[in-house]
């Protein structure tokens, strides 16, 4: 039988299981392989990264200055099959 104190636990554990799982960038070094600023992507190594509105840039003016070629290092969190960005930075 499922008691109500056991169903809040396990929403407790599955809540911070899910935070715990997001709380882990990583990082991704190499050359800017396309930018398409309406997407407001980044594709490096052959991997669509997605920025949002809480992306930094460090050593970059922002998205619309980055072009291919550069050498970036990317801090990312996988979101499903999606990577969302949260800085990229001059290499």
């Amino acid at each position: 039988m499922t008691t109500p104190m056991h169903t809040i636990r396990m929403a407790a554990l599955a809540a911070t299981v899910a935070i715990a799982g997001s709380a882990f960038a990583e990082t991704m070094k190499g050359r800017v392989d396309a930018v398409d600023n309406s997407a407001k992507t980044v594709q490096l190594n052959g991997i669509t990264f997605q920025t949002t509105g809480s992306t930094t840039f460090n050593g970059i003016a922002g998205l619309n200055a980055l072009k291919q070629g550069d050498r970036v290092v990317i801090e990312f969190n996988r979101d499903g099959a999606r990577y969302i960005v949260t800085s990229i930075s001059s290499h």
